[in-house]
């Protein structure tokens, strides 16, 4: 694959993760909006009736306080907060019972206006560097399985487009067995890591790895294993018709290194391992 192609896969590698980071981003945030259909101006605003409820006014605000803080806050150096005090005012006793009437309704819905503008700009910008500390955060945000979810999307579209682009660089229809395991190693060199076949036949393909294209960002965060999981499993299913991934060491998880098993046929040792299995589309 020629300089000019790497180029293209790598941005194509950029825009897919960030194009799904913001489809989930903004899921999320939809979600809630989707609550307060049936509210009224006064229903946001109205006193709690007992001490465990808030206004709905203060969870759109505590909400949004708390991207701008997770992310922005982390993750933009040109932030600064839309309001000196907002963190201190949403944890006061008067907030939490309801008896506050400022930020008013119209402030909340335009802080939240602005920090989704600011974030949505983030991502836009990112780099794929930040994009990893942007999947690092999502996965503090919302837990280990919705991340896993999350990242898997990530994967399937980075697969697939990274498999277009070797299929076009090395000008067949289909990779064959030998071809896929240079591709899997070749790309995941690209991108940083330090992929090597440590052993191959007609029905696996064994990889280790001593360097994760995450870097520190990895440790102690297993869905991101799930991006590996689902690039490695898409190229070796779109062109051999079917894989099976099984990561049976990494670094996520305090291992030296990764070993990672892609299964080309459903073996009785494939279905007797962990793993996701893929199919040809």
């Amino acid at each position: 694959m020629g300089r000019a192609a790497q180029r293209r896969a790598a941005s194509r590698e950029r825009d897919a993760a960030a194009a799904a980071l913001m489809r989930r981003y903004s899921a999320v945030r939809e979600a809630t909006f989707r609550l307060c259909t049936p509210l009224e101006t006064e229903d946001y605003i109205a006193a709690a009736a007992v001490d465990d409820c808030r206004p709905a006014a203060w969870h759109l605000a505590h909400t949004t306080l708390f991207f701008e803080t997770a992310v922005l806050g982390r993750h933009d150096p040109e932030h600064r907060p839309h309001r000196e005090g907002m963190a201190a005012l949403l944890g006061s006793e008067a907030a939490h019972r309801g008896v506050l009437t400022r930020p008013t309704v119209g402030e909340v819905f335009e802080y939240r206006r602005r920090t989704d503008q600011r974030i949505a700009a983030l991502i836009e910008s990112a780099s794929v560097g930040l994009l990893r500390e942007l999947a690092g955060t999502l996965e503090e945000v919302v837990g280990q399985e919705e991340a896993a979810g999350y990242i898997s999307v990530v994967g399937q579209r980075i697969g697939d487009q990274i498999n277009a682009s070797y299929r076009q660089g090395l000008a067949v229809q289909r990779l064959n067995a030998q071809q896929v395991a240079q591709v899997l190693v070749d790309f995941k060199r690209r991108i940083e890591g330090d992929f090597y076949v440590i052993e191959q036949d007609d029905e696996k393909i064994v990889l280790g790895n001593r360097t994760c294209p995450f870097g520190d960002k990895v440790l102690n965060r297993p869905a991101l294993c799930m991006m590996t999981s689902n690039v490695l499993g898409v190229i070796a299913a779109e062109n051999l018709g079917y894989a099976k991934v099984d990561i049976q060491e990494s670094i996520a998880q305090g291992q030296a290194c990764c070993r990672v098993v892609v299964y080309l046929k459903p073996t009785a040792e494939a279905q007797a391992g962990w793993g996701r299995e893929y199919f040809r589309g």
